[in-house]
């Protein structure tokens, strides 16, 4: 065998076994989440490196940078990869390590990986733990340093395997967590808006005893059984994996002027008119009552957020032409919504307001959905904002439905 190749041979056996015994650390580390900018030195040493980044998964199902050599401070904080985008997101939903060469002449992959620095060859490659998607791992070289070869590219998928197990299990509890505030922050919000009812009738009983008693009892009792009946349906979720109510058949008419009728005092203390148009009584949708009242009383409450000096409101329904399917418009006349904001509406934790949790939308769009629906918005900085409920219409007539 020649000198080179004994060498070769040489170097690749310490590169195992340098390996083997780093990945005995990874698995054993406790707290690796603190160790991840050492780990991307040591995997830069092990292979003569010139640049290692570790992408891992976020609860939003991208890609961002968890440490990196070689990078900027600026580059790792801003570096965001949906999946299927960009190298990064094309090895992760294809599962597949790619090897890049600089010689690859119009190789579009490598362009993408060298644009923030002087790359010659580069490794990409999945980190997946069972069927579970980690992360990806990136291990470089620039054009002083020898090419990095299929022998590299085998090596990092076995480093890249050990600390993908190693990763996979503080992200099970990551999500975990995540889960659980989610869970409550979803529980604080329901309940918000069910005390804001409470409370505005309440006020307006001390302020009036005598204006409209029962009316306002009733309403009172009713958000009061619906905010125990929420936190009892959540808890027994949580235990159970069931969220959900039974569906049954939804009268549309009867849904949306209870809710209004629910709003109606916190409406009238801030000087909000509220119309409802259009809205057939023959119109009967399929699905889970507490829910849909959820997501009007949702889409109410943002409302009257939007319109701290006062406004308009109006619901307006129509079924589309030749279709079983039904349309709810909620209009509003308040500060309307930045078009740069408009894309993450929907997003968990999106709030542009100061005290809010930013779980209404998300709600509201998961609800919907699960419903066969969706939800369409429009707004105009300034002018007011449009909430557009598309709901599938139970196809049978009225008087064959028992409620």
């Amino acid at each position: 065998m020649p000198i080179s190749n004994q060498a070769m041979a040489q170097h690749e056996l310490e590169q195992l076994k340098a390996i083997v015994e780093y990945s005995g650390y990874i698995l054993s580390a406790k707290n690796i989440e603190a160790k991840l900018d050492e780990i991307v030195h040591q995997i830069k040493t092990i292979f003569s490196a010139d640049g290692v980044s570790l992408m891992l998964m976020s609860p939003r199902h991208d890609l961002h940078i968890a440490a990196a050599t070689g990078l900027s401070v600026d580059v790792i904080r801003q570096t965001k990869i949906a999946l299927g985008e960009r190298v990064a997101g094309r090895v992760a939903v294809s599962r597949e390590p790619l090897l890049l060469i600089d010689g690859l002449e119009g190789h579009q992959d490598f362009r993408e990986v060298s644009v923030h620095r002087k790359i010659h060859s580069s490794i990409v490659h999945p980190l997946v733990s069972g069927d579970q998607l980690v992360g990806v791992l990136n291990v470089s070289r620039s054009q002083t340093s020898p090419l990095l070869n299929h022998v590299d590219k085998n090596s990092v998928g076995v480093l890249g395997g050990f600390l993908a197990v190693a990763l996979e299990r503080t992200l099970v509890h990551e999500q975990e967590f995540f889960a659980i505030g989610r869970f409550a922050a979803d529980l604080a919000h329901h309940l918000r808006n069910s005390l804001t009812i409470i409370l505005s009738h309440a006020q307006s009983l001390i302020k009036n005893p005598a204006d409209k008693f029962h009316v306002r009892m009733t309403m009172i009792q009713h958000q009061a059984v619906e905010a125990n009946r929420l936190v009892t349906q959540m808890l027994k979720g949580a235990v159970e994996g069931q969220m959900a109510n039974p569906y049954g058949p939804v009268p549309v008419k009867d849904w949306i002027e209870v809710s209004g009728r629910a709003m109606s005092q916190t409406l009238h203390d801030r000087s909000i008119s509220l119309e409802i148009q259009g809205v057939e009584s023959s119109w009967i949708i399929y699905g889970d009552r507490q829910a849909l009242d959820r997501v009007v009383m949702n889409i109410l409450m943002n409302a009257v957020q939007a319109m701290p000096d006062g406004g308009s409101l109006t619901i307006r329904g129509t079924q589309v032409s030749g279709e079983q399917t039904l349309r709810i418009e909620v209009c509003d006349s308040g500060v309307g919504i930045a078009s740069t904001t408009l894309d993450r509406l929907f997003e968990p934790f999106m709030t542009t307001k100061p005290d809010g949790i930013g779980l209404g939308l998300y709600s509201i769009k998961q609800t919907v959905e699960a419903h066969g629906g969706r939800v369409e918005v429009e707004s105009v900085l300034g002018q007011g904002t449009k909430i557009r409920l598309i709901l599938p219409l139970l196809a049978m007539e009225p008087a064959s439905v028992k409620l």
